[in-house]
C-alpha cells in the first residue's frame, strides 16, 4: 500500500485506488506498489532552472534537455558524499527529473541529507531512495528498499495516462512502482540528469566520483526508449561550478559527477 505520513499536503491515492498502466520498456513485470514515507524537511526541492534563481549555492552536475519528452530511465550508483550533519541543511541527490511547461515536476534518485527524521531511523551518514513532486512538495522517501555506498539502482520515471506520471525502482529484477501523480502535464517539456549538491553556508565539500550510466529517454511520439545520445535536440550540458564538475564518457547517457582538487 502507497502511504504518505499526516500533513498538510494532499493524500496519494492509494495503490487499491490506482489503475496501473502497462509498463512501456517492453518485457517489463506488472507493478508491485511499495510504501514510501513522507517527511518535512528543512530543504525543498526544485528543477535546476528554479533552484540556481534562489540562490547560487545550489549546484546541479550533469545535462537537460527541451525535447518532448514522456518517460526517462537510467542506472545510478551510490557513493559516500561528505555532507556534514548533524542539523545541516545541506544535500546531494543523483536524480532524474520530468517538468511541464507550468514549472510543474516529478524526480526520483538517491540522496544523502545532513538532516534525518525517525521515519529514517535518526540515522546520518546514509544514503537513502527518494521521490519527489511538486504536488506534494515533499521528500517522500523509501524505507522498504535499503541502499548503500557501492550499490547501484535503476530507476525510471514515465507518464501513466493523463496527467499522471510515475516514478518506478527496478528492484530484483521488476520494475516496482513507487510512487503516481497528478502534475498537470502529460508531455515533458524538460527533462534533467543531474547530480545536485546544495551547500547552504558555501563550505564547499567533496563527492566522489559518482556515475550514472544506461540513461534512456522515451521522446514524445515514439514507443521505445533509447539513449541519450547526440541524437537528442537540444542538450545542454553543464558548467563547472567549482569546486564540482561532470565527465563525460559517453554524451550524454554514461558519466560521472567529479569535485576537483
Amino acid at each position: 500500500m502507497l502511504t504518505v505520513a499526516a500533513m498538510s499536503v494532499p493524500k496519494i491515492r492509494a495503490a487499491s485506488e490506482q489503475t496501473a498502466s502497462e509498463p512501456l520498456m517492453p518485457g517489463v513485470p506488472a507493478d508491485a506498489y511499495s510504501t514510501l514515507e513522507a517527511a518535512e524537511a528543512p530543504v525543498k526541492k526544485y528543477p535546476a532552472d528554479i533552484a540556481t534563481i534562489l540562490t547560487p549555492l545550489w549546484h546541479y552536475q550533469g545535462a537537460y534537455t527541451s525535447k518532448l519528452m514522456r518517460g526517462i530511465a537510467g542506472v545510478l550508483y551510490v557513493t559516500n558524499p561528505s555532507v556534514p550533519y548533524p542539523n545541516r541543511n545541506d544535500f546531494y541527490a543523483s536524480r532524474l527529473l520530468m517538468q511541464g511547461p507550468a514549472g510543474t515536476w516529478i524526480e526520483i534518485g538517491w540522496a544523502e541529507t545532513g538532516w534525518t527524521d525517525w521515519r529514517r531511523g535518526y540515522t546520518y551518514n546514509q544514503q537513502w531512495i527518494y521521490v519527489y513532486d511538486s504536488t506534494h512538495n515533499t521528500w517522500e522517501w523509501d524505507t522498504t528498499h535499503r541502499i548503500s555506498s557501492g550499490q547501484s539502482i535503476e530507476v525510471q520515471i514515465r507518464w501513466s495516462s493523463g496527467n499522471n506520471w510515475e516514478a518506478l525502482l527496478r528492484w530484483s529484477g521488476q520494475w516496482v512502482s513507487l510512487h503516481i501523480v497528478d502534475i498537470s502535464f502529460s508531455v515533458a517539456t524538460k527533462t534533467e540528469e543531474y547530480g545536485e549538491i546544495y551547500v547552504p553556508a558555501g563550505d564547499h565539500w567533496f563527492v566522489p566520483n559518482t556515475n550514472f550510466a544506461s540513461v534512456r529517454v522515451l521522446v514524445s511520439g515514439e514507443l521505445t526508449y533509447r539513449l541519450w545520445d547526440t541524437s537528442i535536440t537540444p542538450t545542454i550540458p553543464s558548467q563547472t561550478q567549482y569546486p564540482y564538475t561532470v565527465t563525460w564518457l559517453a554524451q550524454y547517457n554514461k558519466w560521472y559527477v567529479q569535485t576537483l582538487p
